[in-house]
């Protein structure tokens, strides 16, 4: 999870910058294969989970819950 930065485009194909917190609490980065789902999501916070077969279920925006 974290804010969609922007698209890359590389030789392997497209992909988007998603920005959030690294495991040691500092900033970090995440390559996620890029999704017309998410075009407009630019600067917006997103989580996605990956398919068995394949592909990504994405959650756009922020949602209130109680974490534990």
């Amino acid at each position: 999870a974290g804010t969609y930065r922007r698209q890359l485009a590389l030789s392997s194909g497209r992909f988007a910058v998603i920005e959030g917190i690294a495991p040691d609490g500092g900033r970090g980065f995440q390559l996620v294969p890029w999704s017309r789902e998410i075009e407009h999501k630019l600067g917006q916070h997103i989580s996605g989970v990956a398919r068995s077969g394949g592909g990504i279920d994405w959650s756009l925006g922020r949602k209130r819950d109680l974490g534990l």
